[in-house]
């Protein structure tokens, strides 16, 4: 599989042909014309929105509606996963990054227990160990529901300076993935514990941009390359994994507001400052963040209180046409949230909207996934699939005004 080749391909009809074509970076899809006998190479990434494809040729252009494409897409992709080198990647990264996702961050003051640094607060599991300790303290930093409570707290005990997991040092400094209560949770609750990462390590190595690191593909390249590079065992040593952090940040994000995402509706403005205001919503607190996929583009986060919370994102630059954001959410998402913060360091709201966005960016892309995905045995059937359009109120995905494969037709 190391050399360029075609791993799966569906036939529309006989004038559309799609292929998977892998090499040592991310895959590609192309597009094969049979009528005016083209073809062209696009990224997985393309069809993050659901998108249209037009066909040139002699006489008008034909065009395909979303409902074919899409139905090619999740035939082709279940043949795709159907390739055991697909899945030896894909199982072995799967693995490698639940451990990553389930390491602790390690304090050694008691003074820090409750007032992480930033470089720490996106954790899923803070371990306090003393100086020179045997023992190290362990507590979970994100909101458990009624199911997963007992999975959790028949391990606590002590009080000071948290009710905790007591462990030995050794295990508080490493993943807790192979814990007891890490396997209750993917055993209680899949649908946050499991299925959240497979579909994201399924979209990075299709390159999606939701489910990867940035725009130009390199985590899901490096990926790629550390598996070739290892002869098919994949080996993080053997190349470096560009993106891991950001990829890995944003995962936990996700399972730490994951309770709260399914409330958060979605829509899009011109000038969304005077939308909302217009609307009777007043303005709370403003800041300026990298907050689109690639991480390089500048937007000025706004909150607004109202009927009920918003929180807009106005790009700095903003592209031809281009629309603000827009996050409405209840009141007490947000004060659930700064209390969920606060509890391991102080009220900082700019942290809690920032992570806010892009765990329901995230959230958002995985149902798209979820849906492309269906028909992979490899999956199951832990989560429905989304309805489209459900959670935005304009029914208008991010990214959709150029609904488009290419302007133009192929």
């Amino acid at each position: 599989m190391k050399s360029s080749k075609i791993l799966a391909e569906v036939t529309v009809d006989e004038e559309l042909t799609l292929q998977i074509l892998t090499g040592e970076k991310t895959p590609w899809i192309v597009l094969l014309n049979g009528k005016a006998k083209k073809r062209r190479n696009v990224r997985l990434g393309w069809f993050e929105s659901p998108r249209p494809v037009r066909l040139g040729g002699r006489g008008p252009c034909r065009e395909y509606s979303v409902a074919d494409i899409d139905g090619a897409l999740a035939s082709l992709l279940a043949e795709f996963f159907s390739s055991v080198a697909v899945q030896a990647i894909f199982w072995q990264t799967f693995r490698f990054l639940q451990n990553s996702l389930h390491r602790t961050s390690v304090v050694v003051e008691v003074s820090d227990c409750k007032l992480l640094p930033d470089s720490k607060r996106d954790t899923l599991w803070l371990a306090y160990i003393p100086h020179q300790s045997p023992h190290g303290l362990v507590r979970h930093t994100f909101p458990l529901s009624g199911t997963e409570k007992p999975q959790i707290e028949r391990f606590l005990s002590g009080e000071e300076p948290w009710p905790a997991l007591e462990l030995t040092s050794r295990e508080a400094r490493g993943s807790l993935a192979s814990m007891p209560f890490v396997r209750d949770l993917n055993q209680t609750e899949p649908s946050r514990w499991l299925r959240p990462l497979m579909l994201a390590v399924a979209g990075a190595l299709l390159g999606f941009q939701d489910g990867s690191a940035g725009v130009e593909c390199d985590f899901a390249d490096s990926l790629w390359q550390g598996y070739y590079a290892s002869q098919g065992r994949f080996d993080p040593a053997a190349s470096p994994l560009v993106g891991e952090e950001v990829f890995l940040a944003e995962m936990r994000g996700l399972l730490r507001l994951w309770p709260y995402l399914e409330s958060i509706a979605y829509e899009r403005a011109f000038d969304g400052q005077e939308f909302l205001q217009e609307r009777g919503y007043s303005r709370r607190e403003r800041f300026a963040a990298l907050l689109d996929i690639s991480g390089r583009r500048q937007f000025v986060v706004t909150r607004f209180i109202g009927d009920d919370g918003a929180l807009l994102l106005s790009p700095q630059r903003p592209g031809p046409g281009e629309k603000d954001r827009i996050l409405h959410f209840p009141q007490e998402t947000f004060d659930a949230i700064g209390k969920l913060n606060s509890e391991i360091g102080i009220l900082d709201s700019e942290f809690a909207l920032t992570q806010l966005w892009r765990s329901w960016r995230r959230f958002r892309g995985q149902k798209r996934l979820n849906g492309l995905l269906e028909l992979v045995p490899l999956f199951g059937r832990t989560a429905p699939a989304a309805e489209p359009g459900k959670g935005e109120r304009d029914g208008a995905a991010e990214g959709q005004e150029d609904s488009h494969v290419c302007r133009g037709c192929l």
